[in-house]
């Protein structure tokens, strides 16, 4: 159940390209105004700007509501880069950690089953096949608390 985690949106990027590998909106469609390639040129401007700074790492950005939104609660986006990849992963949960915790599920989950070529760009976009696994990291996230391993592909 991914209300749990109240999970926005989840982009994974190629940092070799910045092409969008795979998107996923957990909202209304018209509630969320950012196209994957703006999100994704966001994304590399923070990285970049964070190597300027300091090591290069980002893990999260916080979103205040606009002021005539006062009752809405910001959003926040949690994101990891790792082995060509980035993940980012909107939402409004309290529980930081166990978003943290999640992101890092689906980011292994797709570089251990999904990207094609640890050499190179990847190329397709992952479809159908990783929503199936990241609503099983959902659900299993649930029901353990935030505890829970990553699913299982099989293999042939």
């Amino acid at each position: 159940n991914r209300d749990v985690l109240h999970l926005r949106r989840i982009n994974l990027f190629d940092t070799t390209n910045g092409r969008c590998l795979y998107e996923r909106q957990f909202i209304n469609v018209y509630e969320s105004r950012a196209s994957s390639a703006g999100i994704g040129s966001f994304v590399g401007v923070l990285y970049q700007f964070a190597r300027e700074v300091d090591c290069g790492s980002i893990s999260r950005v916080m979103y205040e509501p606009a002021a005539h939104d006062s009752h809405e609660k910001g959003w926040e986006m949690v994101t990891e880069k790792r082995d060509g990849i980035i993940i980012t992963v909107f939402h409004t949960c309290d529980q930081i950690v166990e978003v943290q915790k999640f992101t890092h599920l689906v980011l292994n989950e797709f570089l251990n089953n999904f990207k094609k070529d640890s050499s190179g760009p990847t190329e397709t976009l992952v479809g159908q096949e990783f929503d199936v696994c990241v609503d099983n990291i959902c659900a299993s996230f649930a029901a353990q608390g935030g505890n829970a391993g990553a699913s299982s592909k099989a293999t042939s």
